[in-house]
């Protein structure tokens, strides 16, 4: 039940607006650390 909750509330959030509007620059962050060290992981 946990997860049903879970994945409703993360796909309802996905298309607000304002996860909208956000989306093209998570989306440009993914690719630009493509094949680089994540991030904090040189200590």
């Amino acid at each position: 039940m946990g997860w049903a909750l879970a994945l409703s509330a993360g796909m309802v959030t996905a298309f607000n607006p304002c996860g909208v509007a956000l989306l093209p620059a998570f989306l440009s962050l993914l690719l630009a650390q493509r094949g680089q060290a994540p991030i904090g992981a040189n200590f």
